[in-house]
């Protein structure tokens, strides 16, 4: 048996001790950290007067995709092509079924008609990406560049958007100078609990003798997703609704315009079409279903159940492992 007694003797209980401290040292910073990280993104967003659906698409988005961004451009200078690709599917899937699918089972979740709208164009500029990305061989430096220009003219858009509409004070940038720092702050601990979380974790799954493919997907796969984790459960459970599907939205557009443009850039990345496929579709599936599922004021338990079940069949799709 994977968890007998004698198997974890052999390996010393002071190390499994002291894993599982590490673990729950992740634990602790992950929550304590996402707690920082979301009020003070709220606080940024109510200071200048910006929606937290934007600071959570911008903002929110972008630090908690660091982990994919740093080991998709590593993979890529490694000439790790399947690895690189592979972990953007993987998280654009994990982000939208399992993590968002989580969420709504602690709470039905708002949305209202604009946030419906942008969150159907959002992912239409995902699908688009990801057809461009599995159409060909080879993503080449050039088209890398084209990503990253066209997630930098998007960004740009979006804030423009917001600033014609009278809404934003951008003036009072200065007042928001500790609520900056705290964000950071709190970005930097969410992301050193995942990897302490993750590290400590897969120590302790070799330590019992588990199956590496079983730790790549679980801890190491859904590893790079934790700080998305954390603060979608967190904006949930505070009711900052708009925040956590702006984040969930903008970490998958910039997974694709961002993580594989940066990769691309450093070095052309050979896309392999038979195994990707089955993870390009299910990205698609699981962007039909939101939209669908969007058609009414809110998102509930049930369709939190549809998402989780698409995740399960992801798994057996991709790995057979369902």
């Amino acid at each position: 048996s994977l968890y007998d007694l004698k198997t974890i003797n052999r390996h010393m209980p002071s190390e499994i001790y002291k894993e599982i401290a590490v673990f729950i040292l992740g634990l602790i910073l992950l929550n304590k950290g996402s707690d920082v990280f979301i009020e003070s993104a709220k606080s940024i967003a109510s200071k200048l007067k910006i929606s937290t659906f934007l600071i959570g698409f911008f903002m929110v988005a972008f630090a908690t995709s660091v982990p994919e961004i740093a080991s998709t451009a590593y993979a890529s200078f490694k000439n790790a092509d399947g690895v690189a690709i592979g972990n953007i599917l993987g998280s654009n899937v994990t982000n939208i079924a399992l993590i968002f699918g989580l969420a709504l089972l602690f709470r039905d979740v708002k949305i209202t008609k604009k946030e419906r709208r942008s969150t159907i164009e959002h992912l239409l500029i995902t699908i688009f990406c990801m057809l461009v990305i599995v159409s060909g061989n080879v993503i080449s430096r050039m088209e890398g560049m084209m990503l990253l220009a066209l997630f930098a003219l998007y960004a740009y858009s979006q804030m423009r958007d917001e600033q014609q509409k009278g809404n934003t004070h951008l003036e009072n940038l200065n007042r928001t100078k500790t609520h900056f720092l705290m964000f950071i702050i709190g970005a930097a601990v969410v992301i050193l609990g995942s990897m302490l979380l993750v590290s400590s974790a897969v120590s302790i799954a070799q330590a019992l003798n588990i199956p590496q493919s079983v730790i790549g997907l679980t801890a190491v796969a859904v590893g790079t997703s934790l700080p998305e984790l954390a603060t979608a459960l967190t904006a949930v459970k505070k009711r900052y609704y708009e925040m956590a599907i702006g984040e969930l939205i903008g970490s998958n557009v910039t997974n694709i315009m961002f993580a594989i443009g940066l990769a691309s850039t450093i070095s052309p990345i050979r896309v392999d079409i038979p195994s990707l496929m089955a993870g390009a579709t299910n990205v698609m599936l699981i962007a039909i279903l939101l939209v669908l599922m969007g058609s009414r004021k809110k998102f509930t338990r049930f369709e939190g159940i549809i998402l989780l079940l698409v995740y399960l069949e992801f798994l057996w799709m991709t790995h057979g492992f369902v």
